[in-house]
């Protein structure tokens, strides 16, 4: 991926590869710069305070603050969201990363609870009655407390809470990818993928997930599947527990990520029936394809062709 160098305000110029960057992540980079300098028409700043090399995808702090990350009707509410729970500064400047996505993609379905449950009823054929609620990360925010199912600090991207037609609550837990991979294990994290009596190996014997757990709990923490599990087996906490009767946990991606290409086939492997059941990926291409007969509300067209635009469209670019 080229990286760039300021040649006068707001024009950046590509001069060499990003080392660290595989194919997508370079397109996306581009594009994220691109998005930058000709639709949010603001210049970018070095990504770090360790190096004075721009990538074009990262805004300044003053920018950020202006919400500049988020799609501009619901952009003052989401930024109140977002201070309130304490977020990353990086989802604000760093165009690039994805924990800003769930904010532009799911926090305005808020104000559409019954278009929401048509769409997820169209994309998961589960019987949704009513969504309740839709929560950006769940079950704990960033802010060092664990949460109580395993008690750990895993949290769904997105949570959307629904009844279904007998009136049970039921949960389904997003994670939401863009350029992003498998990620190495820490310490605490470690702890837990080594004990046995762990909540994590506890939840997942008593699951009925996988074919064949003792065979499968090696590959499971291994770090590109590590996270799939931890969200898959969170939900699946939350049933035993009965906060909820059923779950769905839902693996959201472009399609032009290669590593998730390769490693959700490696993971549904693993999954028994009931695993099968209560895990689906999904790509932002066949979601953005799903939302399309579904009206939500008046900035409904200029919502959609921007998330289009701001992630996978780029046929845009000038």
């Amino acid at each position: 991926m080229p990286t760039f160098v300021k040649l006068q305000p707001n024009k950046y110029l590509a001069i060499m590869k990003n080392k660290s960057d595989d194919d997508w992540k370079a397109k996306a980079r581009e594009h994220q710069s691109w998005f930058r300098e000709h639709i949010l028409k603001v210049p970018c700043v070095p990504n770090s305070s360790r190096s004075p090399i721009c990538y074009g995808n990262v805004i300044s702090e003053e920018d950020a603050a202006k919400g500049l990350t988020f799609f501009e009707p619901f952009r003052k509410e989401i930024m109140e969201a977002v201070k309130k729970g304490k977020a990353s500064p990086f989802i604000c400047t760093n165009l690039l990363r994805s924990e800003h996505i769930p904010y532009n993609l799911f926090f305005p379905m808020r104000h559409y609870l019954s278009q929401t449950a048509e769409l997820f009823r169209r994309l998961t054929k589960l019987d949704i009655a009513v969504v309740k609620d839709i929560k950006i990360e769940y079950p704990t925010a960033p802010t060092g407390k664990t949460n109580p199912f395993l008690n750990d600090r895993t949290a769904f991207d997105t949570y959307i809470e629904y009844l279904d037609s007998e009136n049970r609550l039921c949960g389904i837990g997003i994670e939401v990818k863009y350029t992003e991979k498998g990620y190495p294990i820490g310490d605490s994290e470690k702890k837990k993928v080594n004990d046995p009596n762990s909540t994590y190996h506890q939840v997942s014997k008593n699951g009925n997930i996988y074919v064949n757990y003792d065979s499968t709990k090696d590959k499971l923490a291994k770090n590109d599947l590590r996270q799939i599990w931890r969200n898959h087996i969170l939900g699946i906490a939350m049933v035993q527990q009965k906060k909820i009767h059923r779950f769905l946990s839902i693996h959201l991606y472009p399609s032009f990520n290669e590593h998730f290409n390769k490693v959700i086939p490696e993971y549904e492997a693993m999954l028994a029936p009931h695993g099968k059941e209560t895990f689906m990926p999904c790509t932002f291409e066949s979601l953005f394809d799903a939302m399309v007969p579904i009206v939500f509300g008046e900035y409904d067209k200029q919502w959609k062709a921007y998330l289009r635009q701001r992630y996978i469209d780029f046929s845009h670019r000038i």
